[in-house]
């Protein structure tokens, strides 16, 4: 993914991103997951916040039934740096989520613990979704264990993701 951001004061940003990957589903037939971002992020003392906008979009996907896979997204987030971890949660809200499923709902917690060079962290979330029959799936959890780094200026992850999803 590309991210701009641009401080606004020292302590508030506006970020633009765009994100992409491919994806291989009935969903998505095309073969492409294409994120546009918009948010604003902020600090006070050890608290930290964001808001943001993603439209996710799946460019050339042949639309065979009356729902188109895109929709948007809105969602908050906060944490709290107690120095030798971080604690922190996100929601989001999609009025429309994937095929036109109804609202979307996101729930998440996150741990992370900074040591020398590299930060450790892991989450836990959750996806409800109004319409499970239409969207294909049943509510889910995902999980997330990553160990982190910046190197020369560039944010450096590796990650263990899974679901409580059956393939």
């Amino acid at each position: 993914g590309l991210n701009a951001n641009y401080a606004i004061t020292d302590s508030i940003s506006a970020t633009a991103g765009l994100w992409s990957s491919n994806v291989d589903n009935v969903t998505a037939n095309g073969g492409v997951e294409l994120d546009y971002v918009l948010g604003v992020s902020g600090t006070m003392d050890m608290f930290s916040w964001n808001a943001g906008y993603t439209f996710f979009s799946y460019p050339g996907t042949q639309d065979t039934t009356a729902q188109a896979p895109d929709f948007q997204e809105v969602s908050v987030g906060a944490a709290y740096d107690f120095g030798m971890l971080s604690v922190g949660a996100s929601y989001a809200y999609s009025p429309d989520f994937l095929l036109q499923s109804g609202a979307g709902h996101y729930i998440n917690g996150k741990i992370t613990v900074p040591l020398k060079y590299v930060d450790l962290s892991a989450s836990m979330g959750k996806q409800y979704v109004e319409k499970n029959a239409v969207v294909g799936f049943a509510d889910y959890r995902d999980y997330k264990l990553a160990a982190s780094m910046t190197v020369y200026g560039l944010g450096v992850e590796l990650a263990y993701i899974d679901t409580s999803l059956n393939s």
